[in-house]
C-alpha cells in the first residue's frame, strides 16, 4: 500500500484538551447561570402580580375619592361665585377669560348694519376738533395744551377700534363721541385704550338684550361696547344733570379692563376696593337722602361704581359735598379732579 501522507495546515491552531475542558466547564456554569435568573425573573413576576392585585382595589378608592372631591370643591365654587356674582351685580370671570357668556363678538358683514374701520374713517383733524367744540362740554373747558392731549389720545383710540353701526345713516359725530366718552374717564390713567374691546357698536334707538327682551341703552358684553345713539346725544346735551350713558357703560368697561383683564394697575384695585367697601354704607341706604343717586345706583355694587362716575364728572361739587368719601376715592381711582375743569389732571 503506498504510504499516506498527512499534511498540516500550516495556519491552523492547535487545541489542547485543558483548554477544552475548560470551554466546557464554562458552558455549563453559564448554562447554569441562565437557568436561575430565569427562576429568579419569574418568581419577581409572580411577587409583582400578587402586590399589584393587592393595592389595585386602593388605588381605585383613591381615584373614586379624588374625584368626588373635585366635583364637591366645584359645586361649591360655582355656588359661592354665583352668590358672589348676584351681590357684586356682575360676573366674576376667572384667569383663561373661557366664560360661557364670555363671548367675543364678531362682526359680519351683514344688510343690516355697517362695518367702519377707526383707522380708515376718513375724518380730518379739523372735523373732528369742530365736532369735539361743539358737544364736548369736558373738552371745551380743558387748557389749550390738554385739549392737545385728549385729540391725541382720541384719536389713537378710535384708530384701535371697529364700528358697528346698526343703521344706514350713520354720523360722522358717532365715533368721534363716544370714544370720548372713554378717553375722558381715563384721561389721568397711562393705559387708556381700553385694548379688551376692540368693537365697539352704536344703535340708532334703545335696542333688545341678546337672548332677551330687556330694552336697553348700553352695555358692555365680551369684547364690544355697545350704545344707543339717541340716549348718548341725550346725555350730552345736559351735561350737569348726572345722567351720560357713555360715560356709564365707559366705566363698566374699565373696570374689566383693568381689574379682570390687566390685572397689573395695583393703585386702580386697591382705591376700586376702597370703594367698594364704601359703597356698602351708601347701598344699605336703599334710597339717596339727597335724591342724587338714582334708585338703579342701588341695584348692585357694579351699578354703584358706573352712576358714581357719571356723578363725579356731572354733579361733581355735589358728590363732594354730600358724600365726600366717594369723590375722593374716585379722584384716586381715575387720577383727576373735574371740579377744576380747566386741568383735571
Amino acid at each position: 500500500m503506498p504510504d499516506t501522507t498527512y499534511i498540516l495546515d500550516s495556519n491552523a491552531r492547535f487545541t489542547s484538551l485543558d483548554s477544552m475542558a475548560d470551554s466546557s466547564f464554562k458552558n455549563i456554569t453559564e448554562k447554569f447561570a441562565e437557568i436561575d435568573a430565569q427562576k429568579f425573573n419569574d418568581s419577581a413576576h409572580s411577587i409583582n402580580q400578587k402586590t399589584f392585585l393587592r393595592i389595585l382595589p386602593i388605588l381605585f378608592l383613591v381615584f373614586i375619592g379624588t374625584y368626588v372631591v373635585i366635583k364637591v370643591v366645584a359645586v361649591l365654587y360655582d355656588s359661592v361665585k354665583e352668590q358672589l356674582e348676584k351681590w357684586l351685580g356682575f360676573k366674576i370671570l376667572d384667569d383663561d377669560n373661557n366664560d360661557k357668556s364670555y363671548t367675543e363678538y364678531q362682526p359680519t358683514s351683514q344688510n343690516n348694519y355697517l362695518v367702519y374701520k377707526g383707522d380708515s374713517l376718513g375724518l380730518s383733524n379739523k372735523e373732528v376738533v369742530d365736532i369735539l367744540k361743539k358737544y364736548y362740554t369736558y373738552y371745551r373747558n380743558l387748557d389749550k395744551h390738554l385739549q392737545f392731549k385728549f385729540f391725541d389720545r382720541l384719536q389713537k383710540f378710535m384708530n384701535s377700534k371697529q364700528f358697528i353701526i346698526h343703521t344706514h345713516e350713520p354720523f360722522k359725530e358717532m365715533p368721534i363721541l363716544i370714544c370720548a366718552a372713554a378717553v375722558q374717564i381715563s384721561f389721568g390713567l397711562d393705559d387708556y385704550e381700553l385694548s379688551h374691546y376692540p368693537y365697539i357698536q352704536i344703535h340708532k334707538e334703545e335696542y333688545f338684550a341678546e337672548n332677551s327682551l330687556r330694552v336697553l341703552a348700553g352695555n358692555v358684553q365680551g369684547s364690544c361696547i355697545t350704545l344707543a345713539w339717541n340716549q348718548l346725544l341725550k346725555g350730552f346735551s345736559n351735561y350737569e344733570d348726572g345722567s351720560n350713558v357713555g360715560l356709564h357703560e365707559m366705566a363698566h368697561a374699565l373696570y374689566f379692563q383693568e381689574i379682570l383683564v390687566d390685572k397689573d394697575n395695583e393703585s386702580f384695585e386697591l382705591h376700586f376696593s376702597e370703594l367698594m367697601y364704601r359703597g356698602e354704607t351708601v347701598l344699605q341706604q336703599q334710597k339717596c337722602p339727597h335724591n342724587l343717586y338714582t334708585d338703579y345706583a342701588f341695584s348692585n355694587l357694579q351699578e354703584f361704581w358706573a352712576v358714581s362716575v357719571e356723578l363725579f364728572f356731572e354733579k361733581a361739587n355735589d358728590l363732594n359735598n354730600y358724600y365726600p368719601f366717594v369723590f375722593t376715592t374716585l379722584k384716586d381711582i381715575l387720577k383727576q379732579n373735574p371740579i377744576i375743569t380747566n386741568q383735571p389732571v
